[in-house]
């Protein structure tokens, strides 16, 4: 059996020979996003260099998988550092920005350590 979408089905089998049937009835959670991650932590740019930043999300059954496409980021100070809508970082000047990704349809973003 494959969950292929949140909801409720009754599985039914029958028995070819007796023509007796039994069923079931299957439940599937709906993924919820537990937590988000972004790598590189930290990365250290000169300016004219670049970063993509990768977000992968962990899940309520505890699988992961890459979100950064689904995810928006915002830098703390972009006369230090910009981030494109990609995530991709550029420097514009020496300091220590924070770039913060987030997924539309989370209740929370995620903050770099």
């Amino acid at each position: 059996m494959t969950a292929l979408a949140a909801g409720t089905a009754t599985i039914t089998a029958t028995h070819t020979a007796s023509g007796k049937t039994a069923a079931t009835t299957v439940t599937v959670a709906p993924l919820r996003v537990l937590s988000i991650a972004v790598t590189p932590a930290t990365s250290a740019l000169t300016v004219g260099e670049t970063q993509a930043l990768t977000v992968t999300a962990t899940y309520n059954n505890t699988s992961t998988g890459p979100v950064t496409a689904g995810s928006t980021f915002v830098s703390s100070d972009p006369s230090v550092a910009t981030v494109s809508a990609a995530g991709e970082v550029s420097p514009s000047r020496p300091g220590r920005p924070r770039s913060r990704p987030r997924i539309p349809h989370l209740a929370r973003s995620a903050r770099p350590p």
